[in-house]
C-alpha cells in the first residue's frame, strides 16, 4: 500500500511540528519512505515556515503559490 500525507495549516507551527514528528517516528511497512509536501502561498507565516524549513522529513517538496 502507498500512503501520502497532506495537510493544510497556517499559523499553527507547534502543530505542526508534532504531525512531521509523528510520521517521522511511524513503523512503515517494509519501510517504505513516505513523501511528504507542502504547499504553500505566499502568505505563510514565519513559524510555519521555519518548521517545514527545519524539518528532516524525506523526501521534501515544497511549492509556494503567489496571490
Amino acid at each position: 500500500m502507498r500512503i501520502s500525507v497532506n495537510t493544510i495549516t497556517q499559523n499553527r507551527a507547534k502543530s505542526l511540528r508534532r504531525l512531521l514528528a509523528s510520521l517521522r517516528n511511524t513503523y512503515y511497512v517494509d519501510d517504505e519512505v513516505v513523501p511528504i509536501s507542502f504547499n504553500m502561498d505566499s502568505r505563510v507565516d514565519a513559524a510555519t515556515l521555519n518548521a517545514v524549513n527545519s524539518s528532516d522529513a524525506e523526501p521534501v517538496l515544497i511549492l509556494c503559490y503567489s496571490n
